[in-house]
């Protein structure tokens, strides 16, 4: 069985899901994000997705409402609260 990433779901609401990675030694939600994005797409429905990577940086984990399609930036700090 394949190891997955470990995150922590800081916040859920209408429109956006932010998550932490845990930063647990396994592997991280930016090399796990296909399966990352499967489950949240399945437990949650379409919503933004906002991450925190293992180095603390915020970024997004894009998709197209079923599968993982690359990653984004925030564009503003109002982004990043």
């Amino acid at each position: 069985m394949k190891n997955h990433a470990e995150y922590e779901i800081v916040s859920v609401s209408s429109q956006q899901i932010r998550i932490k990675d845990m930063d647990r030694g396994k592997i991280s939600v930016t090399n796990d994000a296909e399966w990352v994005v499967q489950q949240l797409l399945t437990s949650f429905g379409p919503r933004e997705i906002v991450y925190q990577d293992s180095d603390g940086e915020w970024g997004k984990l894009l998709h197209d409402g079923v599968t993982f399609t690359g990653y984004g930036h925030l564009s503003d700090k109002s982004d990043d609260s």
